[in-house]
């Protein structure tokens, strides 16, 4: 049984509606694609958004001495090939179990970047499953 799933963990305000899209539509694209055409084929694929934001502030002596902002947003991509009993994330042969990497995601919801992240994403991650 495979299957695709997208995932949301935030820190912040919940994604628009268009992230949410974008993520889902390019993950059954993706999904149906490399399920009909590749070999070996995944059972299953998730792209999981990870969005943080965060403010520092430094002070000696009742002054104000930085102030600091954060805000990132990130995907993570896995694939998983073979079958629920043997696959990629599973020990073999003493090899290192390989995961994905966070990697940046545009704030703007900009569907070009964040559609050309997921492409390249989801091709290098489905590489790496494939060879082991």
């Amino acid at each position: 049984m495979g299957g695709a799933a997208v995932s949301w963990c935030a820190f912040a305000d919940p994604p628009s509606k268009t992230l949410v899209d974008i993520l889902s539509g390019e993950l059954n694209r993706e999904f149906s694609f490399l399920k009909a055409k590749a070999d070996p084929a995944p059972y299953y694929m998730a792209y999981e958004v990870v969005e943080q934001q965060g403010q520092s502030l430094s002070a000696t002596l009742g002054a104000l001495l930085q102030n600091t902002r954060n805000h990132e947003r990130g995907i993570d991509t896995t694939v998983r090939v073979g079958s629920p009993s043997f696959d990629n994330y599973h020990p073999y042969k003493s090899l290192p179990i390989r995961f994905t990497s966070f990697t940046a995601l545009s704030l703007d919801n900009d569907a070009n970047q964040i559609r050309r992240t997921l492409w390249s994403e989801t091709d290098r991650v489905y590489r790496l499953a494939s060879r082991r």
